[in-house]
């Protein structure tokens, strides 16, 4: 394949060394009868003088003659072999050492080791050598907690072949990551419709052991069906720079801050780049376009956008309308308008309500494992093929709460104090990537599944997988490295919405839950769902209290079943709502005590925030508690 890709490259290579090429392999070729066999070496064949010198001299000076210019040219020829062999030990040393550097860090992920090549990028083809069938649908994840790896998923109609060739940008030293197998298809199958849907080819490629803050280009493809277009990414790596770890200092008289310990004394909107951008309940209309283009044009560096479930609403298994297209068709569609945001930057996602997609009864269906689709449609089929994220363990696997967490194909075993014996290393597919943590600089990141169980909601609590997973996960948390730790699910415990109340996902979870993130410190939760925005004060067990989690809803997203309008009083946990316009949150990271939270409306100006407060940690305000935050109102 790099053979093909970049075989311009290597016929120029190949005529700069025509001379190192062309000498004989044999040192016995270097003599014949003790001279130079100059018909090896036509450039140093004996120079024609008849026409310089006309009286014929005798046998001993022309064989004095030819012996000395064959002499020279020995040695000319010796010469360029020791340049030539003393190059090739450099070129190889060099190139050896750079394949050294971009390895794989780990023969258990099954990719193949990159090839270092110098690699005309820019032309690869977008067309391909025979089949027209380019890459659609890109988009990135988080391939490891560390943040210095990530997954490049397409889709193609037909073409099985694929790779995706990066490097950093500026660098000509471009590396080749390929999948350990081939793509996948998944098909389903319609009860409320006629037909069946066979999506198309699902590749999914892990790029690994990237440089923390280095931005990087790709494409993806290959020569056959054609390569993307140049996309570019960051790999932010999990932990800030050096000069992003000052101290802040309230003003006396404002509720601004001002930075100070290493910083310029100004305004710290401008200081940090660990931006997260939070959608809920996305869809794909008009609005939902607006929502990510107002969301890159507002933070252009953000690190990561967090989706807190309802993606596409394919919802396949309701009938298909005029009113209401349901399909799997509008998962295709929903992948091309993320591509912009999706191709350049990781974007992590759990699920909602609408990604179960059962097209049967909910309490009834049952998976047939003697098939390949069972018997009725697997929920979450079309989440669990389209992404690659981390995913936790099946529940019968769990004896006690120290249990073994893996990332799908691509990530390492995680540190725990105990690991499970080898014939529990088995893995539910149908738990892939539904909760799962990562970090981000600053940031250790945590997305529930509200839909767990047998029926999609619950049980919750000690027994279930997700707890003990959460519990453990809780407890590794270094908060000297990641001290701002944000959880995300789909179904909110706090709203004040008349919309979604009372339901079976909600305030169980929430009983069974909430008293773990209160006693780990997290800082902010953040879900969907209700399609509108609303953040709390501190709050738990229903009561404003200090050192809680601060709740926030973005379920605004933009999706086709517009607002949710209207609310049941205004309890006292809740600081902030509106239920008319669609929006998106940003979670800005300043440094380990101070972050600022926003919310941005499509219809303002890009720099306007209808809602902004800064989120400090109690620690840092000695405070009576020390876990928490405390929140200050943001000149808007």
């Amino acid at each position: 394949m790099v053979d093909s890709v970049f075989g311009r490259e290597q016929k120029k290579s190949s005529n700069s060394f025509y001379v190192l090429a062309s000498l004989p392999s044999s040192p016995a070729l270097f003599h014949t009868s003790g001279l130079v066999d100059s018909s090896y070496y036509p450039l140093c064949a004996p120079p024609d003088i008849s026409h310089i010198i006309s009286t014929e001299p005798s046998r001993s000076e022309s064989k004095v003659h030819r012996t000395q210019q064959q002499a020279k040219c020995l040695r000319v020829f010796q010469g360029l072999i020791v340049v030539c062999v003393v190059a090739c030990v450099v070129v190889g040393g060099i190139a050896g050492l750079i394949n050294l550097l971009l390895r794989f860090g780990d023969d258990d992920f099954g990719f193949e080791e990159i090839v270092p090549v110098i690699v005309p990028f820019e032309e690869l083809s977008a067309q391909g050598t025979s089949n027209f069938d380019t890459p659609s649908q890109i988009h990135l994840t988080q391939g490891d907690e560390s943040g210095l790896a990530m997954v490049v998923s397409w889709v193609t109609s037909r073409t099985t072949c694929g790779e995706v060739v990066y490097r950093p940008v500026g660098s000509k030293l471009t590396a080749v990551a390929k999948p350990t197998s081939t793509p996948q298809q998944y098909t389903y199958k319609y009860t409320l419709q006629p037909g069946s849907y066979t999506s198309g080819l699902i590749h999914h490629v892990l790029l690994t052991n990237l440089k923390a803050n280095q931005v990087y280009e790709y494409r993806c493809g290959c020569s056959s069906g054609g390569y993307s277009s140049s996309y570019q990414f960051k790999a932010w790596g999990s932990e800030p720079e050096r000069s992003h770890r000052a101290e802040i200092e309230p003003e006396a008289e404002t509720n601004e801050f001002t930075v100070s310990g290493g910083f310029e004394q100004h305004n710290t909107d401008t200081q940090s780049p660990y931006s997260l951008i939070v959608i809920g309940d996305l869809g794909q209309t008009r609005d939902s376009a607006r929502v990510i283009a107002h969301a890159m044009r507002s933070t252009p560096d953000f690190s990561h956008a967090l989706i807190v479930g309802d993606l596409s609403y394919a919802d396949s298994a309701e009938a298909n309308t005029v009113a209401r297209p349901c399909s799997q068709q509008r998962w295709d569609s929903w992948f091309d308008m993320l591509q912009p945001m999706a191709a350049t930057r990781a974007v992590m996602v759990l699920p909602g309500n609408h990604e179960i997609e059962l097209n049967t009864d909910m309490k009834n269906w049952r998976l047939d494992t003697t098939t390949p689709e069972g018997e009725t449609q697997p929920p979450f089929l079309s989440y669990d093929r389209r992404f690659r994220l981390p995913y936790s363990a099946s529940p019968d696997i769990f004896s006690n709460t120290q249990h073994q967490l893996k990332f799908t194909k691509f990530g390492t075993v995680a540190n725990f104090n105990q690991m499970l014996p080898a014939q529990a290393q088995h893995f539910e597919p149908k738990t892939e990537g539904r909760f799962y943590s990562f970090n981000t600089p600053f940031a250790h990141v945590i997305m529930l599944n509200s839909y767990e169980g047998a029926d999609f909601s619950g049980p919750y609590d000690h027994t279930s997988a997700q707890y003990k997973w959460l519990e453990t996960d809780l407890q590794g948390v270094d908060r000297s490295v990641h001290p701002w730790v944000v959880v995300c699910m789909h179904a909110p415990w706090y709203s004040s919405s008349t919309d979604h109340q009372h339901e079976p996902q909600e305030s169980p979870m929430q009983t069974a839950l909430e008293h773990l993130l209160y006693r780990y410190g997290v800082d902010i939760v953040i879900a969907g769902h209700v399609h509108a925005y609303e953040r709390t004060f501190p709050v738990f067990q229903n009561k404003r209290v200090e050192g809680a989690p601060t709740h926030i809803v973005v379920g605004d997203g933009g999706n086709r079943e517009g607002h949710s309008i209207g609310y049941s009083g205004r309890p006292e946990w809740s600081a902030f709502r509106d239920d008319a316009s669609y929006g998106y949150g940003h979670f800005t990271m300043v440094n380990a005590s101070h972050a600022m939270w926003s919310w941005s409306r499509v219809q303002d100006d890009v720099k306007t925030h209808a809602d902004k407060v800064w989120l400090v940690h109690n620690s840092f305000l000695e405070s009576r508690v020390n876990k928490g935050v405390s929140v200050f109102p943001h000149s808007l």
